[in-house]
């Protein structure tokens, strides 16, 4: 096993022995290691070097690597990663339970110092940046452990423990921790002030370490919505050593969301099968529960079953129907089947032997077919033939797929020749189903306080908006809280887009023609809708094939089209239009799917579209031109953009800045595992108010309330019902 040590000096093991490797190998594992998401060649070696022999310095430190006797980067892979890779800090929180005497001593002793010793000089700017503000975190972790032991041992009356645990602190160079002794209740990381903590940096790194701004937070929010924010998602409840959202086993009892219009479509599909063949298409995006929903219709009927995944081969998806029917046929249907299977005819003429077979059972089958999005013509041949046999048994042919049946031609005229054929699009998950669903194993559980069920309940729902209402997305944030450690799960801000839901979402970028993938990386650098003009100058193409490229886009869901000229009154969230709908605007489908192609772009490639955005929008919107100029590392023109749009407020307006200074710089996105999204979250009308004293309207993009500055994106549903009822936050890290 391979560890990464990041407490006190970095350094590597192998199976315990340590790997003699140089500074820079040693900073691309540690950076691996920590971010725990691919990253680009291209990306790692910006950041680790500044000189134009950076992706050759790359290769040299990766060929350094394998003859340490690390084989674990394939040489040909544009996209690096750590796999099977832990570090002693993951080692350390996991070995925080009951100890003696010898135990807790060496459990203390792996702290050796601060974390990522030894990176301060080495690489770029943005990475050293990234190493002050990792290691800001890490600290944070460790004294929550610390403190969360301290008051442990405090509590049980053992001197002897929190004697270690004060000896060892002040050995780093924390600040004393004698405050915490010979206290009743020892006072946990949740009940001290926001912004407080057991120990201080020591004052010889104070100076690097991140203001609150630039780290738990967002960038630079304003005092006032950190406040509310803070009353949204609240510190965790002291005392509670599980986690936070309990010992809920995923893989054994996974959550049941209702879909009741949904279950109500599959209802009456299956009684109307059992009279005759109907065919069911359920469309959606990545992760929105068809295969759920397939799996709870086969539960329901309780017929025969199988399930295959189509593909643009129908040669292959033949093959694997007949092998899947082989054990359901008799003697004769079985030589056909193995006829098309080693003998093969036409692929026609295989097809209807096939569809013969279907046609002859007599016990019900349901048949679920999968990405069907990819399949061609010869599945609805197959389908279409197999629907005007006459069967000797019930049939339901379930199909799934990303696309909706609109956006498939060969589909499409199989909907206009068969009335047996229905479509149903997967809707996100509702907010009453989320809480029926989590709220009697989370919040609702014994043993919990009014307060506790009040905090845990606000999380998941802050995690739910944060979804999308996307059940996969939803369950890899609440696994991930499940996971963290008690005192520091409460962070929603925190949160980063769960592996399961990137990998998704990649695997389908990788389905797309290489032009639009790279186009729509390039147009991910965009903060919130934009228009046509704006996608030609970030694409830098003609308007012919601008036009183009949007168009494809659309056409496979990844954008869509949103209203413009509309907003939101507060506080009743009833629409208002305030411009005429002139212009079409474009956004992602979901958030998620952009950060995961944000997460793609070069950081050289970034900085173009950012340089390219700061000329186009600087006459009409110049406190977004600042926004991009100071990610672009325009410093100079980023403020003469601010100062311009402070002088274009009107008197009055809750975003004048009383002393009008710059923005306060920002980490680039190279320092990060993606771009910084824009701050995302839902207020009541209790907290609009305080925010934003004497506001009526704000401008809004499609169904999303937006107020756009040169700071920050406030979003929230236009559904006043959703607005009230939903909390959120923004993801520090993508």
């Amino acid at each position: 096993m391979l560890t990464v040590h990041l407490l006190g000096h970095v350094h590597v093991t192998q199976d315990g022995k340590v790997v003699v490797l140089s500074a820079k190998a040693l900073a691309l594992l540690v950076y691996l290691a920590a971010e725990r998401v691919p990253q680009h060649r291209e990306r790692l070696a910006d950041l680790l070097w500044n000189s134009p022999e950076a992706r050759t310095n790359l290769r040299v430190e990766l060929a350094r690597i394998r003859a340490a006797g690390l084989d674990i980067f394939p040489p040909s892979r544009q996209m690096l990663s750590l796999e099977h890779v832990e570090t002693d800090l993951d080692q350390w929180m996991r070995q925080s339970g009951e100890m003696d005497q010898t135990e807790l001593a060496a459990w203390l002793a792996t702290l050796r110092g601060l974390p990522l010793c030894g990176l301060e000089d080495l690489g770029s700017s943005n990475f050293q940046m990234w190493v002050e503000q990792q290691r800001w975190v890490y600290c944070e972790r460790v004294e929550a452990m610390l403190a969360q032991t301290y008051s442990r041992y405090a509590a049980a009356g053992q001197t002897w423990a929190t004697r270690l645990i004060a000896a060892r602190a002040e050995t780093i160079g924390f600040a004393s921790v004698a405050d915490m002794d010979g206290v009743d209740s020892p006072a946990t990381e949740a009940e001290r002030p926001s912004g407080t903590a057991a120990f201080a940096f020591p004052d010889r790194q104070a100076e690097h370490a991140p203001q609150p701004s630039a780290g738990g937070t967002h960038e630079g929010a304003p005092v006032s919505l950190l406040e509310s924010q803070a009353s949204v998602a609240g510190p965790p409840v002291p005392g509670r050593r599980e986690p936070l959202f309990g010992t809920w086993d995923w893989e054994t009892q996974p959550p049941e969301f209702t879909r009741p219009a949904e279950e109500q479509v599959l209802a009456q599909v299956g009684e109307r099968a059992a009279v005759q063949p109907q065919l069911l298409m359920l469309s959606g995006p990545p992760g929105i529960g068809k295969s759920y929903l397939a799996g709870a219709l086969s539960r329901r009927l309780s017929w025969e079953s199988l399930r295959l995944t189509a593909g643009a081969s129908g040669r292959l998806m033949l093959a694997a129907l007949a092998q899947g029917l082989l054990r359901h046929t008799d003697i004769e249907g079985t030589q056909t089947l193995w006829q098309v299977l080693l003998q093969p005819a036409s692929l026609d003429e295989d097809i209807v032997k096939v569809a013969v077979i279907l046609a002859r059972l007599t016990r019900p089958l349901l048949l679920i077919v999968e990405e069907v999005d990819a399949a061609g013509a010869d599945l609805v041949t197959l389908l279409e033939c197999s629907l005007q046999m006459g069967n000797e048994g019930p049939r339901l042919f379930l199909l799934l797929s990303r696309e909706h049946p609109d956006r498939l031609p060969h589909f499409r005229r199989l909907l206009r020749r068969s009335g047996a054929v229905q479509t149903l699009a997967v809707q996100p998950l509702t907010f009453a189903s989320m809480e029926a669903a989590l709220g009697p194993v989370f919040w609702q559980r014994p043993g919990l306080s009014e307060a506790e069920r009040r905090h845990i309940h606000q999380v998941a729902s802050q995690l739910f908006q944060r979804s999308e209402g996307n059940p996969l997305h939803l369950r890899g944030l609440l696994q991930a809280f499940q996971a963290a450690d008690p005192d520091i799960s409460g962070d929603v801000a925190s949160a980063m887009l769960p592996p399961s839901v990137r990998s998704t979402l990649l695997s389908e970028a990788e389905d797309w023609p290489e032009p639009l993938r790279d186009a729509m990386s390039r147009l991910s650098a965009v903060n919130g809708s934009f228009d046509r003009q704006t996608a030609q100058v970030v694409l830098a193409l003609s308007e012919e094939h601008s036009e183009a490229v949007l168009q494809g886009a659309l056409e496979r869901q990844i954008l869509i089209e949103v209203e413009t000229g509309v907003a939101l009154r507060v506080s009743d969230f009833t629409p208002v239009r305030i411009a005429p709908d002139n212009e079409a605007q474009y956004m992602f489908r979901n958030e998620a799917l952009r950060v995961v192609l944000a997460g793609q772009l070069p950081q050289r490639i970034r900085q173009d579209v950012r340089r390219r955005l700061v000329g186009w929008v600087s006459a009409s919107e110049p406190g977004l031109a600042s926004y991009y100029a100071e990610r672009a590392g325009l410093q100079e023109q980023a403020a003469q953009l601010w100062t311009r749009y402070q002088a274009q407020l009107p008197a009055g307006s809750p975003l004048i800045v009383s002393d009008v200074l710059p923005p306060p710089a920002l980490p680039s996105a190279a320092a990060v595992s993606e771009p910084p999204r824009v701050q995302s979250r839902v207020l009541g009308p209790g907290a609009l108010a305080a925010r934003i004293p004497g506001v009526g309207v704000y401008r809004v993009a499609g169904r999303r309330l937006v107020e756009r500055d040169e700071r920050r994106t406030l979003r929230a549903s236009s559904d006043a019902a959703s607005a009230l009822r939903m909390a959120g936050d923004p993801e520090r890290r993508p």
